[in-house]
C-alpha cells in the first residue's frame, strides 16, 4: 500500500472504504477531505481542520520525491479552497507560511 494511502487511511479511519478502493487516487482523497471543509469551518472543529490542512501540507511537502503527490495538493486540493467562500476566507489561517 501506497504511503499517501495508508497515511490517509489512518489519519481519517472513518473513510478506510473509500480510500483502501484500489481506484481512489490520491486527488480523489484530497478532493473527499477538501469536501469536508466548510462542515468543519462552519463547526470551528480545529482539530479536524488541521488533520485536513495537515494530510494537504504532508502532500504537498513530498514534492521532490513525487510530482504526483506535490502536484495533486496544488490542483486537487489548494487550488479550490477559493471556490467555496468558506473555505477561501477561513482557510488561510490554516495553510502553514511554508506553503
Amino acid at each position: 500500500m501506497s504511503k499517501w494511502r495508508r497515511l490517509a487511511i489512518e489519519m481519517f479511519p472513518e473513510q478506510r472504504q473509500e480510500f483502501q478502493r484500489s481506484e481512489t487516487t490520491v486527488y480523489g482523497v484530497l478532493g473527499c477531505l477538501r469536501g469536508m471543509l466548510p462542515k468543519y469551518h462552519k463547526a470551528n472543529d480545529l482539530k479536524q481542520l488541521q488533520k485536513i490542512y495537515g494530510y494537504a501540507e504532508w502532500c504537498w511537502s513530498q514534492w521532490n520525491r513525487s510530482y504526483y503527490l506535490g502536484n495533486a495538493a496544488g490542483v486537487g486540493f489548494y487550488e479550490h479552497l477559493v471556490d467555496n467562500p468558506v473555505t477561501f476566507e477561513a482557510g488561510l489561517n490554516l495553510i502553514s507560511s511554508r506553503m
